[in-house]
């Protein structure tokens, strides 16, 4: 059952959408979706008498033999699913249907031939059949989700009608990405090769797991009692409500604020609507943007409203915000509030220009960013491809003195 999972940005929900291998393999299919565990069994070991399955098939297999305790058939179901070179490789280790697996010592063994397949499928070039299909998944994703269903089209048709020529994965993937982006001028658009993990959450080291700590890494005074947060990742989730509250608790009593953005790539951009109800007295924040997705006919607010908070207010400090060529997206559209209605002043450098919302869509060995909504203010403007122009420019690698040194100016 050949998958292409879209996981939505920006708090879409999750789809899913499937592919059989042939109406030989329906039933079993069914019977797994349907979680007839000794059923699908039943099936492939039927089917399987009568021809070889593809990868695919197998690894299902593998899970219809692990959840009836046939440790020995789904062991070889998984072998031969790693052999076929056609199955995600991550999924063999993330899928908890397989866990019973982990304990038996055979389970190494499984994880050292997913890392050798997975070298040989980074290192050998693709076939003229495997490239097809990589742009079939490719079409059927923008087709699936692009916002603007003419341009898509045409993107379709160019990758079908381009010779990727005869190159390995990771060097097909970033022709396609180039030529997706500059056909389309929009630089969210990407495909990739995914990485290998051969580690569950909950078998990594503590040193392994990240805190981000709501998005927010450090919080402070500057001299000449400015507040001073770095906010390296959009996060929207009470964690970083609260986090963001408690910054602002220890900053109540500055002169100035600065929000540090540099190196934040975006995220949920829900968090921004909750710091404007700190910093904006009236509402007008929430209807600055507006934003149309994929089969929507009409232009709707973009910003998702907060009107509630037990934080303290800056309605009338000065705020700054730092950007960089690294800024993208979400923490593109907070600097780009705040410039746009005046409440505050970008320092720094262009953004990224990576304005429209994406969706994350995996499919076998590979993933692909595909913007599913577009974003704009009511009169028509855009920071895609273009970024945020800041009100004072600075050199590379500017330091958080060179600001102040702006600001007291």
């Amino acid at each position: 059952m050949k998958k292409i999972i879209l996981i939505i940005l920006f708090f879409s929900p999750l789809f899913l959408f499937s592919q059989t291998n042939g109406v030989q393999f329906e039933n079993a299919e069914n019977q797994l979706k349907n979680k007839e565990y000794k059923a699908c069994l039943e099936s492939y070991i039927k089917e399987f008498k009568k021809e070889t399955g593809s990868g695919q098939n197998y690894y299902d297999a593998s899970i219809c033999a692990a959840k009836n305790n046939n440790i020995n058939l789904s062991f070889n179901y998984l072998e031969k699913a790693i052999k076929s070179k056609h199955i995600y490789l991550n999924s063999i280790v993330t899928n908890k249907d397989l866990e019973i697996l982990h304990t038996d010592k055979r389970w190494l063994s499984i994880l050292k031939k997913i890392k050798k397949a997975y070298k040989e499928f980074t290192q050998t070039p693709l076939t003229q059949e495997q490239q097809k299909e990589l742009i079939d998944y490719v079409n059927q994703s923008i087709a699936a989700v692009y916002f603007d269903k003419e341009k898509g089209n045409d993107l379709q048709k160019i990758l079908l009608n381009t010779d990727f020529g005869n190159l390995p994965p990771k060097v097909i993937v970033k022709k396609i990405k180039k030529k997706l982006v500059s056909e389309a001028n929009d630089i969210h658009f990407h495909v990739g090769v995914q990485k290998l993990s051969l580690k569950t959450e909950l078998e990594k080291t503590p040193l392994e797991k990240v805190n981000h700590n709501g998005g927010f890494s450090e919080v402070r005074f500057l001299k000449g009692n400015i507040g001073y947060i770095k906010w390296d990742r959009c996060i929207a989730d009470e964690i970083a409500y609260s986090k963001l509250v408690a910054a602002l608790i220890f900053l109540k009593d500055c002169d100035a604020l600065i929000f540090d953005i540099t190196n934040n790539p975006g995220g949920n951009g829900a968090i921004s609507g909750f710091i404007f109800t700190h910093l904006f007295k009236s509402k007008k924040h929430q209807t600055l943007l507006q934003k149309k997705c994929k089969g929507e006919t009409e232009w709707r607010t973009s910003e998702v409203p907060f009107n509630y908070t037990n934080g303290p207010k800056f309605y009338d400090t000065p705020v700054y915000i730092m950007t960089s060529k690294n800024t993208g997206s979400a923490a593109e559209y907070f600097a780009f509030t705040l410039q746009e209605l005046k409440r505050g002043k970008v320092i720094g450098q262009t953004t990224a220009g990576a304005g429209n919302p994406v969706l994350k869509i995996l499919f076998g060995n590979y993933f692909a960013y595909v913007p599913n909504c577009e974003i704009r203010t009511k009169d028509g403007k855009s920071i895609e491809a273009k970024g945020v122009v800041p009100d004072i420019e600075m050199e590379d690698e500017y330091t958080i003195d060179d600001v102040l040194k702006v600001i007291k100016k």
